[in-house]
């Protein structure tokens, strides 16, 4: 029985040996194919868990961006306004006609046209005939100039009638003592008396004069400073948003790097140790060499600590405190170049006034390089910029390092094509869209005879033959709502100014490709 076996299976060993050749190869293949299709499905998994978590670290990221942005308008806000004090020019205006009105000057005596005023002074100076029903304190300024003007009147009387009558008494006694021989006292009575005359008769044109000057001069800052301030405000918003946007996305890029490095050693253990123990079923020995190596790179990979992570925040101390003066310099010169020829009895109509601002964006975007007022501009600012955050223990070289690539990279992406191109589209918005369409809504809406027309029209359009028709409103009577929107741009929540910034398509578009500039950092750590 035995014996026979024997014989079988050596007679026909080579189609056994092939057989279990066969057999063996088969199942080592489709051992692979098994494993290979396992890891296949790990790595599809982990791309996908990849994508989501970076997704989600992007969201949370522009989250932040938002609340950091609103964190840091109060400071900025308290700077602009206490260096733009509208409400202090209004109060000193106010002040002016309310001490003109109280004043009572002996005559009447028009201002000379050799003064130097313009139509707006005059007008505001002289009584005003404009019948706007709109309570403002542009209207209480001229209905308290119409009152000072009419006391005024009524002072000149009476102060007319006091200097005639010793004028009158003089020259009688003057007559009486004549005719007994005493003349010349009453030469001396009627030459003091023309000589007080002229005197009170230029000490009231030179304060009519000193006054309307002065309130010309009031008026004017008036003007300048509200454009000047409310265009501040939309500017350093915007460019504070932008640096934010910049910051942070950094900063989170390289958490993000730091997770995918750690998480990478994690898995290459793991899988080093399974498919050692598959295959070979023992771990080969590691040298003590390649473990030190492997150390001293973990060791000299830099860490993004708290310190760092502050100091860096830091920066935007620059524009918070330094750089909006830059952006504000910039702003009042093109507004003063633009809004001086304007007069406050101007009727503007809301395109109008986008013609204007559009005239100012165009001056202060000549060179479209506000990099000073964002970075500092010399070694020693940056450094004094840095160190008002030091807290901690001195840093080590990697964390220098790694601070030092931050700024470097922070400076390259401000100077950066893409974010000219992202500065323009932000202003578009915020100088632009925001603050025209909360003016619009707030100052030129139809008024109460013009509601139902302005209805049809915005349904079926303007009639045949005609031209659609806009609200226009005195430039004066625009400056109070124009200071207000600059209180709600820096203290209002949700923040119109910082949502229309942050909800641009370019502004997520350029955050992203910073975000998602990792790959340079992936190389030099691998």
């Amino acid at each position: 029985m035995l014996a026979s076996i024997r014989k079988f299976v050596y007679d026909r060993r080579r189609g056994l040996a092939l057989t279990a050749g066969i057999a063996g190869s088969v199942y080592l293949a489709g051992r692979y194919v098994l494993a290979r299709l396992e890891e296949i499905r790990d790595k599809v998994m982990q791309d996908r868990a990849a994508r989501d978590n970076l997704r989600r670290r992007f969201v949370k990221n522009q989250e932040d961006i938002a609340f950091t942005v609103l964190a840091l308008l109060p400071p900025l806000g308290t700077h602009v306004l206490e260096a733009m004090d509208v409400e202090r020019l209004t109060l000193d205006l106010k002040n002016l006609s309310s001490s003109r009105s109280s004043s009572a000057p002996l005559l009447d005596v028009p201002i000379p046209a050799s003064t130097n005023l313009d139509d707006d002074a005059r007008s505001e100076a002289s009584s005003s005939a404009v019948g706007d029903t709109a309570q403002s304190w542009v209207d209480q300024f001229n209905s308290q100039s119409t009152a000072s003007l009419g006391v005024e009147q009524q002072d000149v009387g009476s102060s007319t009638v006091q200097l005639n009558i010793p004028q009158h008494s003089s020259n009688s006694s003057g007559n009486v003592e004549s005719a007994s021989g005493d003349s010349p006292r009453s030469t001396d009575l009627s030459m003091s008396g023309s000589m007080l005359s002229e005197q009170s008769e230029a000490s009231s044109v030179s304060s009519s004069s000193t006054t309307a000057r002065s309130k010309a001069d009031l008026w004017r800052d008036v003007k300048i400073t509200t454009f000047a301030r409310t265009l501040t405000i939309a500017y350093s918003t915007t460019l504070l948003t932008l640096l934010t946007h910049i910051q942070l996305s950094l900063l989170g890029r390289h958490k993000y790097v730091a997770s995918v490095r750690a998480l990478d050693r994690e898995s290459q253990a793991v899988f080093g140790a399974a498919s050692s123990a598959m295959l070979f079923d023992f771990t080969l020995p590691q040298s003590q060499q390649e473990q030190e190596d492997k150390d001293n790179e973990e060791e000299d990979e830099p860490e993004l600590t708290e310190e760092i992570e502050r100091r860096y925040l830091t920066l935007s101390w620059w524009l918070l405190n330094e750089g909006w003066r830059e952006v504000a310099s910039r702003v009042r010169g093109a507004v003063e170049s633009v809004f001086d020829p304007v007069s406050l009895k101007t009727q503007l109509s809301i395109d109008d006034l986008a013609l204007l601002i559009r005239a100012v964006r165009s001056r202060i975007e000549t060179h479209d390089n506000f990099l000073p007022a964002l970075f500092p501009p010399t070694q020693s600012d940056l450094a004094r910029v840095l160190g008002a955050s030091t807290t901690f223990a001195t840093s080590t070289s990697s964390s220098e390092a790694l601070l030092h690539d931050l700024l470097s990279e922070t400076r390259t992406r401000l100077a950066s094509a893409d974010f000219t191109l992202v500065l323009r589209a932000a202003l578009e918005a915020s100088a632009e869209g925001t603050l025209l369409a909360s003016l619009e809504r707030d100052l030129f809406q139809p008024e109460t005879g013009e509601d139902a027309e302005h209805q049809l029209q915005s349904a079926f359009g303007p009639p045949l033959g005609s031209s659609s028709r806009r609200r226009t409103v005195r430039l004066a009577s625009l400056l109070p709502g124009i200071a207000r929107w600059a209180h709600g741009a820096l203290g209002g929540y949700p923040n119109e100014l910082v949502d229309a910034v942050a909800g641009l398509h370019e502004v997520e578009v350029f955050s992203a490709i910073v975000y998602s500039a990792y790959d340079d950092e992936l190389v030099a750590g691998a």
